[in-house]
Order: C-alpha cells, then sequence, then structure tokens
C-alpha cells in the first residue's frame, strides 16, 4: 500500500507540529506541507495536490470552511479531514470530521477511512 500524502493545516504551531510528527513515525502518512491558514493551504494544495487535508476550521487569514471550495476546485480528488476543537460543528463538503482532543488513533483512523474521491 502506498502511503497517504497529508497536509496538516492549523493556526497553531505546536498542533501542526505534533500532528506532524505523530503522522511521521506512523506508517503508511507522508506529511507533505502544512499550512498555518486557510489561504496557504489552497495554495499547497494546487502545488502538492496531496491526498488528504487534515484542516482546522477557525484560522487567521482564511478560515477553514472558507478553503473547503478552494480546495475542491483546485484538487478534486483530495479527500478533506475537518479537524476541530467544535464539537457541534457541522460541516458540507468534507469527507470526514475528528475532534480536536480525540486519541491519536481516532485521528488516524479518520484519516485512512476517508472514503477516495477518485
Amino acid at each position: 500500500m502506498s502511503e497517504l500524502r497529508v497536509l496538516v493545516v492549523d493556526d497553531e504551531d505546536d498542533v501542526r507540529g505534533l500532528v506532524r510528527y505523530l503522522l511521521q513515525q506512523t506508517e503508511g502518512f507522508e506529511v507533505v506541507g502544512e499550512a498555518a491558514n486557510g489561504r496557504e493551504a489552497v495554495d499547497l494544495v494546487a502545488a502538492e495536490r496531496p491526498d488528504i487535508v487534515l484542516l482546522d476550521l477557525r484560522m487567521p487569514v482564511m478560515d477553514g470552511a472558507d478553503a473547503i471550495p478552494a480546495i475542491r476546485e483546485r484538487s478534486p480528488d483530495t479527500r478533506i479531514v475537518v479537524f476541530t476543537a467544535d464539537q457541534t460543528a457541522e460541516v458540507e463538503g468534507v469527507d470526514a470530521q475528528v475532534i480536536k482532543g480525540a486519541s491519536m488513533a481516532e485521528v488516524l483512523s479518520s484519516l485512512a477511512e476517508a472514503p477516495s474521491r477518485r
């Protein structure tokens, strides 16, 4: 099985760093980039064409909800997994959602099981 190429998007440096570290330690995942806001994510998606974007919702410059349609436009096959602290968030146009604070096993499962868009 080939590795899932993941773009990690969160405005918190510590969160991005921790997720990147854990994904790099887990077989089957490759982190192809990091972004601190939705605008950076859209640009990186266009350049990298990741398999999955792990996307925070609440960020400066462009939030995750606003980035979703732009990500879809630039890379329709990329799966989007929302990663948010808001347990009540209902986001349209995403392939999966995971709550911050969930176990890393739950995060990895959400990434691995997000349905393919191809």
